[in-house]
């Protein structure tokens, strides 16, 4: 679990187990620990379901951004 935003997003991935229907058993959970007026999303609890592919093409446009921002703050210093 990671905990962003000084603890009031806390972000899970998980391997569910597999639905025969489905191929998406990689999941994203967002859960806020904040009042409701300071909340980003409308529920409590909000999970995104993924494929092996659409997980690693995340990991992968997380991975480029992380590389561009250290290049950045290499620049900065």
């Amino acid at each position: 679990m990671l905990s962003l935003c000084n603890g009031q997003l806390l972000v899970d991935v998980a391997f569910e187990p597999p639905d025969e229907d489905f191929d998406d058993n990689v999941t994203i959970s967002f859960r806020e620990d904040c009042p409701h007026g300071l909340t980003l999303f409308k529920s409590d609890e909000t999970i995104i379901a993924l494929t092996s592919a659409e997980a690693r093409a995340l990991v992968a446009l997380l991975l480029a951004a992380a590389e561009q921002n250290d290049v950045w703050l290499k620049g900065k210093a």
